[in-house]
């Protein structure tokens, strides 16, 4: 039953969350990450983008001026678009 309500569902929820990404900044709607697996075995994990492109250079400044460490979660972090936020809320990026 499961795989008839994600079929159902993903093949056009996600288009359309890509097709709402990429009409309101620019870059891919979806971009992969490393992550380590199991056994330590490498993989790449898909997620949609949930920030702006080359955020991750200003990222930096933002920790120094925060007075955060790296991983720390930022409130109110103006380098998430609006979508992302919106898909961050849900928990689907």
């Amino acid at each position: 039953m499961c795989i008839i309500v994600l079929a159902l569902i993903f093949w056009w929820f996600v288009p359309l969350i890509y097709f709402c990404i990429r009409i309101t900044s620019k870059g891919d709607g979806i971009i992969g990450q490393r992550r380590i697996g199991i056994d330590g075995k490498e993989f790449t994990c898909y997620k949609f983008r949930t920030m702006y492109l080359y955020s991750e250079y200003i990222q930096d400044y933002i920790y120094k001026s925060n007075g955060s460490k790296d991983g720390d979660k930022i409130n109110n972090d103006y380098r998430v678009s609006t979508i992302g936020s919106f898909l961050r809320k849900l928990w689907i990026d």
